[in-house]
């Protein structure tokens, strides 16, 4: 059966970057970016802040469910399938909940504070708004995101060496999803 793999990490990691690189390396490959579910979204959204509504806590499991569901009728065709979004903190466990597969490959990226400031200053998008910031939710990250998955400091990586990392630490990557439920 083909791999799902989830690549997370804050904003301007380099997830939507990288995520579309290893999907283009399987035969069939499928990528599902929580951006783009995020923006199909036209009115009404409720984006998520540092104390974010009920609302918006709400639209973000919604974003996770309608990524897993694309991705799980993709992955049924046998596809390998790569999921991105923004799942750190207590919602890296709720999305854990929601997959329906025993097994997955979870990857947090994982650059250094000032890594991530220089890729926002040089990007078109801005991530960081609505009171976000690059220093906060690197703390999130460190302090109040479950230890899952292979983690990796991308730093001084390409989005290809990344991928090589990715691909070649499948075993650091792989959870079994009934063992972390538990």
């Amino acid at each position: 059966m083909p791999d799902v793999f989830v690549i997370t990490g804050v904003q301007a990691s380099g997830k939507s970057t990288v995520a579309g690189l290893p999907a283009r390396r399987f035969p069939r490959g499928m990528h599902v970016a929580g951006d783009a579910i995020r923006a199909m979204v036209v009115s009404g959204k409720a984006d998520m802040s540092p104390a974010p509504s009920p609302e918006a806590a709400r639209q973000l499991l919604l974003r996770y469910q309608a990524s897993i569901a694309v991705a799980r009728i993709y992955h049924e065709a046998r596809f390998d399938v790569v999921i991105d979004d923004v799942i750190i903190g207590e919602m890296l466990d709720a999305f854990l909940r929601l997959l329906p597969w025993a097994d997955v490959h979870l990857v947090v990226l994982d650059p250094a504070p000032e890594e991530i400031a220089r890729r926002e200053r040089e990007r078109a998008k801005n991530a960081y708004h609505k009171g976000w910031t690059v220093d906060a939710l690197h703390r999130i990250l460190h302090t109040e995101t479950p230890r899952h998955g292979l983690w990796l400091d991308t730093s001084r990586l390409s989005p290809e060496e990344t991928v090589d990392a990715i691909l070649s630490n499948r075993d650091a990557s792989r959870l079994h999803l009934r063992e972390v439920a538990t």
